[in-house]
């Protein structure tokens, strides 16, 4: 049985024996948490039970405005405080009692009444009542200041895992978006292949089947980060977290990406030391690498370089640093980066396409392999991306 169960029991068990104690228990702001049977016939409770239930407010024409006075001072005061009035036939003194939380607010206040030719008897016995119900009180109080602090936490919580599920949707809904306007293209490429085949020249079909080959890469990676990212959210991702040498990682992502390297003529200068090593898992760490270098020839303007660097930290990390001389970016584009909800396609300098997620893929997974990922850009100036891994 529940404290808030059992507190309500024990006030109807003392109050509800006789009609002519009358018991109320108010909020700070008037509401009516309680009523017992006297208390109730006299405000019409039961026989109107639609009506309003806040005491100031609703029921004024059973106080006077002295009465009315008094209880609400005692939000301020937090003192107990008494009164005398006539109800019917009868002189009723009323005892104002506030329950004070540990944050010293008044949480709510009992309005007890007993006539005054009650016999003696009766008030000790109902004092003697009171006071074993003061410790059923501040249980209560107790009760609810914890529920209202699970409850603010379940909000919170709940607004989070709101705002998380909306992002993710809008980050499915995009790339959903672009995969639809890439299979558009490829669509319409084969169509425009199957179709007029034997009237096109070589040169237009090599063409065709170029744009063809773009699409279906862009689709291939786009469905590749958004299977990847899936396998994280489900928690699906095996790690093989390990000591693994850098320079392996890094020549098996720039062989990768061997086609995109020449087609640009980007000279990639590697001076990380052949004897470093970093703890990470190595099918996820080269896929991070691939991503970054690519995205940095991407942005380089044909003949550039792109420099790959390392740096020993003087805590825990090993620091693998990506360098392109390229486009940069604005403050607004960097600062949406990681934002899930607002990745967009976007094109390099010699229209590449992409889906842009790759940095937010990559930085999904160094959050699993306890990484960082650090960039400083400047527009029209290059960028660069320092990856941070374990030294052990």
């Amino acid at each position: 049985m529940s404290k808030y169960l059992s507190y309500n029991i024990a006030i109807e068990d003392i109050f509800d024996k006789s009609s002519d104690i009358l018991s109320l228990i108010i909020d700070h702001n008037g509401l009516i948490i309680y009523a017992n049977r006297g208390f109730s016939e006299i405000l019409r409770l039961k026989s109107e039970p639609n009506l309003p239930k806040n005491y100031f407010t609703d029921f004024s024409d059973h106080l006077n405005s002295i009465e009315i006075k008094k209880i609400k001072n005692i939000v301020k005061t937090q003192r107990t405080s008494t009164f005398e009035t006539v109800i019917g036939e009868k002189i009723y003194k009323f005892i104002i009692t506030p329950k004070i939380s540990s944050k010293s607010k008044v949480k709510f206040i009992t309005i007890i009444g007993v006539p005054l030719n009650s016999d003696e008897e009766s008030v000790a016995e109902l004092k003697s009542n009171i006071s074993g119900l003061n410790k059923q009180n501040n249980d209560l109080l107790e009760l609810i200041e914890k529920l209202s602090l699970q409850n603010i936490e379940l909000a919170k919580t709940n607004d989070f895992l709101n705002d998380k599920l909306d992002k993710k949707d809008k980050f499915f809904s995009i790339l959903s978006h672009d995969l639809r306007g890439q299979m558009g293209n490829m669509i319409n490429s084969s169509d425009l292949l199957v179709e007029s085949f034997d009237s096109l020249d070589t040169k237009d079909v090599k063409n065709i089947i170029s744009m063809l080959n773009k699409s279906v890469h862009k689709n291939y990676n786009i469905l590749d980060d958004l299977l990847l990212w899936a396998y994280f959210e489900r928690g699906k991702i095996k790690l093989n977290v390990e000591l693994v040498k850098l320079n392996d990682i890094i020549n098996n992502a720039l062989e990768s990406l061997t086609n995109d390297i020449l087609k640009k003529s980007i000279q990639i200068i590697n001076n990380v030391n052949y004897d470093i090593f970093a703890v990470c898992d190595l099918k996820h760490m080269e896929i991070i690498l691939k991503k970054i270098i690519s995205n940095a020839i991407k942005f380089s303007y044909p003949g550039n370089k792109v420099e790959i660097s390392h740096n020993i930290t003087d805590d825990e990390y090993i620091v693998i640093i990506i360098t392109d001389y390229g486009t940069g970016m604005d403050e607004n584009t960097f600062n949406d980066l990681f934002q899930i909800d607002k990745i967009h396609s976007n094109y390099g300098t010699e229209k590449e396409t992409g889906g842009g997620t790759g940095l937010l893929v990559a930085k999904r997974i160094l959050d699993e392999i306890e990484g960082k990922l650090e960039i400083i850009t400047e527009p029209n100036q290059g960028t660069t991306v320092r990856i941070y891994c374990k030294k052990e």
